[in-house]
């Protein structure tokens, strides 16, 4: 399996990978279940760091539900993070109805040029998990989801993870996330099987 790790700081990010992140998710304000990263630890990630690097594109806090204004913020960050050489950005969008926002996406996937993206925790306030599955497995830009199968944890949330990984494409990687810890990740290993598991202390370091 491989871990990845979210950061929002220099700190935490040397730290993560020296203790063996297998990749990261770089944002900022944690606290606010992560934004768009500065453009200091862009420089500072991108110059000194091998292992791979996703940062996150999200403008605000609060909702993934974005008008034509938010897009355009969205968009003017992307540009930004578009100097970067990431392979992957972390992104996710809703209509107030609940399901994902299509227009919204394929505006960013346009936007990222044959790169790839992450669609983020956002899926799991769909309406309906499986649905929002079906609506991202078309898109081959969508090479992974990040969820928590729709509950506080990924524990609670295991039994739709499972099932999720299911609808989803062979190509498209599920990561698992949700207060997942180096004490419980055996266990979930053990009843998922995925490759990919997140979490902002996942590892210890």
């Amino acid at each position: 399996m491989k871990l990845e790790v979210c950061v929002d700081n220099k700190q935490d990010l040397l730290a993560a990978v020296l203790a063996g992140a297998d990749q990261i998710e770089l944002c900022a304000a944690l606290d606010q279940d992560g934004l768009t990263p500065d453009l200091d630890l862009l420089h500072i990630a991108f110059e000194q760091i091998q292992v791979p690097l996703k940062p996150m594109l999200r403008h605000r806090a609060g909702d993934f539900v974005y008008t034509k204004e938010d897009q355009k913020m969205l968009l003017t960050q992307l540009e930004y993070l578009m100097r970067f050489p990431f392979k992957s950005v972390v992104f996710g969008c809703l209509t107030p109805s609940g399901v994902i926002d299509r227009a919204c996406l394929e505006l960013i996937l346009k936007k990222l040029d044959g790169r790839y993206l992450c669609f983020h925790k956002a899926i799991d306030y769909t309406t309906d998990i499986m649905e929002a599955c079906e609506t991202l497995k078309p898109y081959e830009q969508v090479s992974e989801i990040l969820s928590s199968g729709g509950c506080s944890t990924a524990i609670d949330g295991k039994v739709i993870l499972k099932g999720m990984q299911q609808v989803l494409r062979p190509d498209q990687a599920l990561i698992a996330a949700g207060k997942i810890r180096p004490e419980n990740l055996k266990n979930l290993h053990r009843y998922l099987g995925l490759k990919y598991y997140h979490g902002r202390k996942i590892i210890d370091f």
